[in-house]
């Protein structure tokens, strides 16, 4: 059964509480939809006597419905036509094709989780319910938050069957004439380039380099961002404005726009320069001959790939470039206990993006590599590993360069929830990690991926249960030729470029306020605009950290302070066996704002020397930081962390409690960037006794380490924030307080 409310103020659902009824589908202004899971309205009955005769002073309060509710009555099932739709239906049931939308709502389930099994339980309900097109067809699919929408065409018969028939009245919560979207592929077929506007980033834009298969810069997206003349190709006779391949002018347009709007009026406005780095042949390939042994085969290609990316480095950083995307896999090349020891020690791309990044003070950014989709299938069978735990496995790990210390290495994420024809059903939701996306750690057990970003998803068939992708789930970017000047794909091959993207906003923003960062400032920066994507509750901290490192930055807001938020930084370099101490002033008014959250985000980035041969003692020296509150004293803190040069660097015996962050200091204390974040509720008026400490220590050198190698660069972001932006005077007090003691 259905119900219809009509009430004379709009309902929340807050006013349904306690009544046991639930909404089907929005409700409107003066009249909603709803249902019972009960037998009865007693509940109902109950809460109007009892607010009747005043018997209960929270409900007097906050009476709710009761006093919105102007009449209820049983639903006609047509109800849940649009007013349009309720017009013209009787017609539209003799029509042999009708196109519209339907609304599934969960209305069994109470979980989130067990909501979205229901709501594609009624999705395959409803593919059934069709007949294999016999009855009609669904044309796209769009999972949004307790249900979906699904665009479909059929027979009027059968949209007769699923209005009133009650087997459907609670499934489908909303019948619209016209649907509000195109299908995907509607979109994308009827993409005309002189619908859009396409923009070149301004001409001081920062400029990234492509190391990949080239950039076809006849593409209408590619031409106005690429820079030939500074372009180089490291492959005999090809040019590296070309790309027959392909690969490298997708991950060009997502580094110089980073998404690529294609609807009729989008605007497309670059923010960075591209320069192509051409290493691929048409085929995809490194340019050498090939060996039959495939262990040997590997290495002579990383040691090939390793003297070419050092050309590269000398041949851009004198040219200005900062940022480098190579978005490349060594297949075979796995950093796990059970498959590293296949590789020699010196075969590892990784260990020359390390050495490169800190001789040319410049950020790589890599990939952790893909899973394919047959390979999903695989571990999913062997290992009995449902989605995402099969990518923790260790043939899941991270393939070369992903093991990086010192590149950014990215992971990928779900963008979009959108099915589009095929009879296929979600495996990740949005902003979940992509069902591909490789795991962590990475060299000496540091956090990899250190970000994600959107790269895509895949999808699984009902029919045949096998993992496939879904032209909603790819990712969109320019191809390699003028028409069509679209391509789809999915991988962390364009998730990377997108961070690149953020690094070139942040290093332009640098610029614009006349700071001039060192590539550990750069990597601190985009870690501190990292915001934690979702994650199942069944993950440990030290999974969920391997799948998506510290999660997906903003680069666009990296740099911004405002009244209620205030950024902090320092650049510079410690010497090792050393501490440096950074005082925090966080106001005592932070108290007036009750309990809405404040947080302090700190990000740490170093760049050590990296062992040459081995890895027991990669980096040559590691690094911890702790963040202390005003109620506990400056001196003491300094104290725990002063000693003399000849005492061993261990912690003292009566220890100050430090302020615990979500990452936690055992998890993050592995790598040469590290992140956390500190949130609190109720500000004590203690906490602001003293300015918050946060201690930075460069721990013992490693034995290999030369005596003129240890001072290590390391640079310090910290944002505080009162979230809920009441105290608009958070920026001025710590402005106020930092320019007093510079």
């Amino acid at each position: 059964m259905i119900l219809k409310l009509k009430h004379d103020r709009p309902l929340g659902l807050k006013d349904l509480s306690g009544t046991s009824l639930h909404f089907l589908g929005e409700p409107g202004d003066d009249e909603s939809l709803v249902y019972s899971k009960e037998v009865n309205l007693d509940k109902l009955a109950n809460r109007a006597l009892e607010f009747e005769a005043g018997s209960r002073p929270g409900l007097i309060r906050q009476p709710g419905l009761i006093t919105k509710l102007t009449a209820l009555d049983i639903a006609d099932p047509k109800e849940r036509l649009s007013d349009e739709f309720h017009e013209v239906y009787e017609t539209l049931t003799s029509e042999d094709h009708v196109v519209y939308e339907i609304e599934v709502s969960a209305t069994q389930a109470s979980r989130d989780s067990t909501k979205r099994r229901e709501v594609e339980n009624i999705v395959a309900e409803i593919r059934a319910s069709l007949g294999r097109g016999i009855h009609g067809h669904v044309y796209d699919t769009d999972f949004q938050g307790e249900g979906a929408i699904l665009m479909v065409g059929t027979k009027g018969s059968k949209l007769a069957e699923w209005v009133e028939n009650p087997k459907w009245w609670r499934k489908i919560s909303r019948f619209e004439l016209r649907p509000r979207f195109q299908t995907m592929s509607e979109v994308f077929n009827a993409f005309n380039v002189d619908n859009i506007t396409i923009a070149p980033p301004p001409p001081d834009a920062e400029t990234i380099c492509v190391i990949d298969s080239g950039i076809a810069t006849g593409n209408p997206f590619l031409g106005p961002v690429t820079k030939p003349a500074d372009s180089r190709s490291w492959v005999y006779g090809a040019s590296p404005t070309e790309d027959a391949h392909g690969h490298g002018s997708g991950v060009g347009s997502l580094a110089a726009f980073h998404s690529i709007g294609f609807a009729d009026g989008d605007q497309n406005q670059a923010t960075a320069w591209i320069a192509s780095a051409r290493i691929m042949t048409d085929a995809g390939e490194l340019d050498s001959p090939r060996q039959e042994d495939a262990v040997e085969d590997r290495a002579q290609q990383a040691w090939l790939l390793s003297r070419i990316l050092r050309e590269i480095v000398e041949h851009f950083v004198p040219q200005g470039v900062r940022i480098f995307v190579l978005a490349f896999e060594m297949q075979g090349h796995i950093w796990s206990h059970a498959t590293r020891r296949q590789v020699a020690r010196n075969a590892w791309i990784a260990r020359t993006l390390d050495q490169l990044s800190r001789e040319h003070d410049i950020v790589f950014v890599g990939i952790t590599g893909n899973v394919a989709p047959l390979e999903a299938e695989e571990l999913e069978e062997e290992t009995q590993a449902p989605y995402p735990h099969y990518l923790l496995t260790p043939f899941a790990k991270l393939l070369d360069p992903g093991p990086s210390a010192l590149s950014v290495i990215c992971g990928s994420l779900a963008h979009s929830t959108h099915l589009a024809g095929a009879a296929h059903s979600l495996i990740a939701n949005l902003d979940e990690p992509s069902p591909f996306s490789r795991s962590g750690p990475g060299f000496g057990r540091a956090i990899k991926p250190d970000v994600v970003e959107y790269g895509g998803s895949l999808v699984r068939d009902v029919e045949t249960n096998r993992i496939v992708r879904n032209m909603g789930t790819d990712v969109v970017m320019a191809s390699n030729r003028l028409t069509p000047a679209l391509q789809r794909s999915i991988g962390t091959s364009f998730a990377a470029p997108r961070i690149a993207n953020h690094l070139a906003t942040i290093l332009r923003d640098c610029k614009i306020l006349g700071l001039n960062p060192s590539a550990t400032l750069l990597r601190a920066f985009l870690a501190v605009s990292c915001k934690k994507p979702l994650i199942p509750a069944s993950f440990t901290k030290d999974q969920a950290l391997a799948l998506v490192g510290y999660g997906r930055p903003d680069g666009s807001a990296a740099m911004h302070c405002r009244g209620h938020s205030v950024l902090l930084y320092w650049d510079g370099s410690l010497e090792v066996d050393s501490t440096a101490i950074f005082r925090i002033h966080v106001p005592s008014e932070l108290a007036s704002t009750g309990r809405s959250k404040k947080s302090i985000t700190v990000a740490v980035a170093t760049s050590p020397h990296v062992q040459k041969w081995g890895f027991g003692e990669y980096l040559g020296a590691r690094f911890k930081f702790w963040l202390y509150r005003g109620d506990k004293p400056t001196a003491d803190i300094m104290a725990q962390h002063q000693r003399d040069q000849d005492e061993p660097n261990v912690a003292t015996e009566d220890s100050i409690d430090h302020f615990i962050g979500n990452v936690g200091i055992n998890q993050r204390s592995d790598g040469a960037l590290q992140h956390d974040v500190f949130e609190w509720a109720e500000h004590q008026p203690g906490y602001s006794a003293n300015d918050y400490t946060l201690a930075v220590s460069v721990l013992g050198a490693a034995r290999w380490l030369k005596d003129d190698q240890k001072t290590v660069p390391l640079s310090v972001v910290v944002r505080i924030e009162e979230e809920s932006g009441v105290f608009q005077q958070l920026y001025a007090r710590v402005r106020e307080r930092v320019r007093a003691t510079a």
